[in-house]
This record gives structure tokens, C-alpha cells and sequence, in this order.
């Protein structure tokens, strides 16, 4: 205990850490080390991809390719007449703002005949330090699908085609 003079007592010096502290302090540490290494390795975890030769799995690639920055092979997975409708630079230019701090859930499809739909949900994110801070909002958007010989090609929703010149 400490003096009348405010020195410390002769028993322990006042610099001492007790072993409980110590052990807490050394566990928070290891703590956030171990959050520090998981947190990239988690983020760089590949999402399990649905089969190629179903529309979900086409449309995961579609966009796994575009989020990728392989325009060409996202336009790959377009039916015929839509690469005939649009470019590959007129396909990036419509999904290259649509990707800027955003991800994206491909939904279950549904499927009819040799017609499906895909339900895909956009979540954007924006980093402005606005009024309430950083914002976050979804859009949802159905992707059509069509069989093309023994695949599956996309032919709407995932974009806008323009129209073919008669």
C-alpha cells in the first residue's frame, strides 16, 4: 500500500502486472490477430457454383465472369439473338455500372419447357459519408433464359438489348 508521501509500498513494485491482466491482455491480442488473418482469407472464399448445365449455374457464371472483368466470356453465355442485338463493349458499358460496389444472389430458377427465369437480387452499396452515413440498397431482376441446342443461353433481363435493324 501506498505512504502518506504517495511512494509505493516496499512489497511490490508499482509497475507490476498480475497474472490475470496479463493473460487477459495476451488473450485479446491472439483475439484480434486471429480476426486480422481470417477476415481476407474468408473474403476470398469461392462461392459453390450450381451446375453448368442449369440456369442458375449459367447465370452465377454470366456473372462471375462480368464481376471478373471477362466481358467476353459473360457474353458467351448470351443466346444468339441477343449477341446479335448487342457488342460485347455495348454489354460492358451496360453492366460495368451496375457492378461498381455491388454484389450480387442468384436466386432459384424456374423453369418451363425451354423458357426459365432466374431471380437475381443487386445489392449496391455507397460509400458516402452523407447525412446517414453509408447507404446500402437492393434491386431485384428476373433473368431470362432459353435452351439453346443442349444449353442454357441468356436473352434478357441481365441487360438491354437495342433493336435489330430491319
Amino acid at each position: 500500500m501506498d505512504n502518506a508521501s504517495g511512494a509505493p509500498s516496499a512489497g511490490r513494485p508499482w509497475w507490476t502486472i498480475d497474472r490475470g491482466m496479463t493473460a487477459l491482455i495476451v488473450s485479446a491480442l491472439a483475439l484480434i490477430a486471429i480476426g486480422l488473418v481470417s477476415i481476407p482469407l474468408m473474403a476470398r472464399r469461392t462461392p459453390t457454383l450450381a451446375p453448368l448445365t442449369t440456369p442458375e449455374g449459367i447465370v452465377q457464371r454470366f456473372y462471375a465472369a462480368a464481376y471478373g472483368g471477362d466481358y467476353r466470356l459473360a457474353y458467351s453465355y448470351l443466346g444468339t439473338e441477343a449477341q446479335r442485338a448487342l457488342s460485347v463493349v455495348d454489354l460492358q458499358q451496360q453492366l460495368n455500372p451496375d457492378l461498381q460496389q455491388s454484389q450480387v444472389r442468384v436466386g432459384a430458377a424456374t423453369i418451363s419447357d425451354t423458357s426459365a427465369t432466374v431471380r437475381v437480387t443487386l445489392t449496391h452499396f455507397s460509400s458516402d459519408d452523407g447525412l446517414f452515413g453509408s447507404q446500402e440498397w437492393s434491386t431485384a431482376r428476373e433473368v431470362l433464359l432459353q435452351r439453346e441446342g443442349d444449353a442454357w443461353k441468356i436473352v434478357g433481363g441481365a441487360f438491354y438489348a437495342k433493336k435489330i435493324p430491319s
